[in-house]
């Protein structure tokens, strides 16, 4: 199923990202964003993304 242009969910669901965080990831990569605030260590699979805790967030706009 393609969702959101040229990005395929399936692939995000099939490496274990849960449906609803493949839809997000999906929209940011369409929109060309590639850093997540998350403390969901689910995104750390996907390699087109960098996430971010809260506190490493937090020190980055310091």
């Amino acid at each position: 199923m393609k969702l959101f242009g040229r990005f395929e969910i399936t692939k995000y669901i099939k490496a274990g990202i849960k449906p609803r965080d493949a839809i997000h990831l999906a929209t940011m990569l369409e929109h060309g964003i590639f850093t997540i605030v998350s403390n969901d260590a689910d995104f750390d699979k996907v390699q087109e993304i960098e996430r971010l805790d809260f506190v490493k967030a937090l020190e980055k706009i310091k």
